[in-house]
């Protein structure tokens, strides 16, 4: 066999390895896994367009040390810690292999305009990154994800770790902060008030019980309701509810004081009957934020009479 013959031989074999690499979507020892790279400390501006059916804009906005987050409708101030947890998951993409680099193959990969989620990343006016994160699939038997993912401005479609991208589809709520009530596990109330319609009642903490009065209250009733504001969250916002009107439809409210606290925290109950969720709440550790419930969570938590604080008759 002479040298022209081997040559033919070895050029065909490097034609069908490199073809096999195309086909099959693996990467070469060359192959630059890093692709999309995000200096945070640069970032003022994340714009985020949620995959349908959910489809909504939200922007972040940066502003001082802290980040405002917007649906268009509603500005508020983002949970600084869901703020960081999506810059630390755009900091560094690495890609696996290339799964498809046609345009042809956005729709199986869910990467095609209108498809995925677009995320857009800016410093000021200069665009830093701009990608649609796809479709997620998980491998129950390795217990993986894999996320594709699409540079807006190529073809290529990406395999990356799924669960880094999984929360870029997150909706503008998860950036709000939910907080009614928060203090630390050592803070002690001694001063609660109830207040429904006319009727306000006063409970107070003396060395050996709550008292209502001169009533001797079931403390242990009394310490578990408290324990309720050490963390407490509302579960969905009342966007919708029409604060100019709602001295109309006040219900009650609740404060809760220490000496051990600057502020008491005051929360204040609403009933709008017209509402599929009919009780609204806000507090004054979160006054930017409504709250609403139907008769069992938040409602069931909060709003209480005197019987449910009494001794259990023998």
């Amino acid at each position: 066999m002479n040298n022209k013959t081997l040559l033919f031989i070895f050029l065909g074999l490097l034609a069908i390895y490199g073809l096999s690499q195309v086909f099959t979507g693996k990467r070469t020892s060359n192959f630059n896994t890093e692709l999309i790279r995000v200096d945070t400390n640069q970032v003022t501006q994340v714009i985020i367009n949620t995959k349908p059916p959910n489809t909504e804009e939200i922007m972040l906005q940066r502003e001082d040390d802290s980040w405002i987050v917007s649906n268009g409708t509603v500005n508020t101030k983002a949970v600084a810690s869901a703020v960081q947890a999506l810059l630390s998951n755009i900091q560094l993409i690495k890609t696996k292999y290339i799964a498809a680099n046609s345009e042809e193959k956005w729709a199986d990969y869910e990467v095609g305009e209108q498809q995925g989620t677009r995320v857009q990343v800016f410093a000021g006016e200069k665009l830093l990154e701009d990608f649609i994160a796809g479709r997620f699939a998980f491998d129950q038997q390795a217990q993986t994800g894999t996320s594709y993912l699409r540079l807006t401005n190529g073809k290529e479609v990406y395999a990356v770790d799924g669960f880094q991208t999984l929360t870029l589809g997150q909706g503008f709520n998860a950036y709000r902060d939910r907080t009614l009530a928060d203090f630390a596990p050592t803070v002690t109330f001694d001063q609660l008030m109830l207040q429904k319609a006319d009727t306000t009642l006063t409970f107070t903490k003396t060395a050996e019980n709550w008292m209502y009065g001169d009533l001797v209250l079931d403390s242990l009733k009394v310490e578990n309701y408290l324990q309720e504001f050490k963390m407490l969250k509302g579960d969905t916002f009342a966007d919708d509810f029409d604060e100019i009107q709602a001295p109309n439809f006040r219900m009650g409210g609740l404060s809760l004081s220490s000496n051990g606290l600057a502020e008491k925290l005051s929360i204040e109950f609403y009933q709008d009957s017209t509402r599929v969720n009919p009780f609204v709440f806000r507090s004054s550790q979160n006054p930017e934020a409504w709250f609403d419930s139907d008769s069992t969570g938040l409602f069931r938590k909060l709003v209480k009479d005197l019987p449910d604080f009494l001794p259990t008759e023998q």
